[in-house]
């Protein structure tokens, strides 16, 4: 089966969740660790996501 592409929202949204279980996590650091990994793959497609994104927008863009 083909992974699905997510949307920006949903990575934002997966990355808001992260960030507030990783804020209330007070008294278990693996689990607060891997949050933190959770984290920085989200933040990865993320960025993975605007590059695309921009590259997009570059080809449609007029020369100048």
């Amino acid at each position: 089966m083909a992974k699905k592409t997510k949307s920006y929202r949903e990575l934002k949204d997966e990355l808001d969740r992260i960030v507030l279980e990783l804020e209330s996590t007070t008294d278990d650091i693996d689990k607060a660790i891997e949050q933190y990994k959770q984290a920085q793959k989200t933040i990865a497609e993320i960025e993975k996501y605007l590059d695309k994104a921009k590259s997009k927008i570059d080809i449609l863009k007029p020369p100048k």
